[in-house]
Formats: structure tokens, C-alpha cells, sequence
């Protein structure tokens, strides 16, 4: 088999002609051979894994990249005094401004102090447990309220991720629950002071909404609770 081509040309320069070799210096001369062959599958082997590794690296990234543009959910990578170093955010995603303004700005210094402190103090809370912490906080836009719940998470690096949620379908949701439950446990306070023919009528015409409407109420609150949980 011939040799490996640096080999032959190591020898070439510095043994020249194999007829005089001893029979020693062949046994070396072919070991070094296969430790040139052996170091080149070697390389072969770990250039094959890098391009693999890289290959893959890329489709990751891809994946989580289209992963991110598909939910409604925004994302923040911070590094550990707050700083935002990068941001992502679903084509639904809501928020009092463009996340890509925010770059280079601490989280913490949202111009809406409540928010602010929430945000501080789960800081703080994530810089003592290095585990995770959750904030709920409401933004007032144009008269709307919008409502948003925060999870923040430790990550390699020291840096700290950041979903962020617009959770306010499912709030409604619950306020509009919660009035309904407080309309119906007052019911009787109201009616403590009608004459018995009030209370007559006033029983006869709720029974008739609620004959009415059950089947509307019904589906509505299912399509609260529904919107609630997506």
C-alpha cells in the first residue's frame, strides 16, 4: 500500500532512498504511517461531527425561531441586572410599545411604576432562588385594560428569559364570573323589601329570562371560559 503523501515526502527529504533502510527503520517508518492514516480518519471523523453539529444547530434554531413567530406570547432574553438583550413576539402579541424599542433598556424601567416594582421584586426574587417567578400586571391603553402575566426564568449564562402573556380574555372572563356570582348572592337582599305581590312578579318574570336565556348565558359562558384557558 502506498504510503501516506506527507509521510512520503518527509522522506524524500530527509532519508532518501529506501534501499538502504534496516529492517528497524521500516517497522518505525511503517507505524508512522498508520498514525498519519489514523490522524487523518480522525479529522475526518470531527469535521463530519461539526458540520452535523452546525447543521443541526441551525434547524434548532429555525424551529424555535418559527416556534416563537407562531405563539402570541413575547419573549425576552435579559442579562442579570435587567438589561434587555434580545426580544421576540408572536404577530398577536400586545404591548404598550414595539418590543424591538426596548432593546438595550432595562425591563424594570417600564414607565408605569407598579409595573416597575413588579418587575424589580421578581428580579429579586429570581436573583435569591435561581428558579423561576411569576408577576400578573395590567396596562391601561386608550381606556382599555389589557392584562399580562410574566414568567421569568433562569437561563445559562446568567441570563434570565422572560414569556410574557396577554392573559386578558381569560380576566374578563373571570370578572364577568365573579359579577354574575356577586348579582346572584344579593338577589335576596333586593327582595327583602318588595311586597309579597313584588316578590310574586319579580320571581315570575326572573324564571322566565332565565328560561329565556339559559340556553344564550349557557353559551356565552362557555365561550368565556373557553377564550379563558387558549
Amino acid at each position: 500500500m502506498e504510503r501516506h503523501s506527507l509521510l512520503r515526502r518527509q522522506i524524500s527529504r530527509h532519508l532518501g532512498a529506501e534501499a538502504g533502510w534496516s529492517d528497524d527503520l521500516r517497522s518505525f517508518i511503517q507505524e508512522v504511517d498508520l498514525a498519519y492514516r489514523e490522524s487523518d480518519a480522525d479529522r475526518s471523523m470531527i469535521e463530519r461531527s461539526l458540520e452535523l453539529s452546525s447543521q443541526e444547530l441551525l434547524q434548532a434554531n429555525t424551529e424555535m425561531r418559527v416556534l416563537f413567530e407562531a405563539f402570541p406570547d413575547m419573549f425576552f432574553c435579559l442579562d442579570p441586572s435587567g438589561v434587555i438583550l434580545h426580544c421576540s413576539a408572536g404577530p398577536q402579541a400586545g404591548f404598550y410599545r414595539s418590543p424591538g424599542k426596548l432593546l438595550g433598556k432595562r425591563i424594570q424601567d417600564i414607565p408605569i411604576p407598579e409595573v416597575a416594582l413588579q418587575f424589580e421584586r421578581a428580579l429579586d426574587d429570581l436573583r435569591r432562588t435561581a428558579t423561576t417567578a411569576c408577576i400578573e400586571y395590567a396596562i391601561n391603553e386608550r381606556g382599555t385594560t389589557h392584562y399580562f402575566e410574566a414568567r421569568l426564568l433562569s437561563m445559562p449564562g446568567k441570563q434570565i428569559g422572560v414569556f410574557i402573556r396577554d392573559i386578558s380574555a381569560r380576566k374578563r372572563a373571570e370578572n364577568q364570573l365573579l359579577l354574575t356570582q356577586f348579582a346572584i348572592e344579593h338577589i335576596g337582599e333586593a327582595a327583602y323589601w318588595m311586597t309579597p305581590e313584588d316578590r310574586k312578579r319579580e320571581r315570575e318574570k326572573t324564571l322566565q329570562e332565565m328560561l329565556d336565556n339559559k340556553a344564550a348565558l349557557i353559551a356565552k359562558l362557555r365561550e368565556q371560559l373557553k377564550n379563558a384557558k387558549t
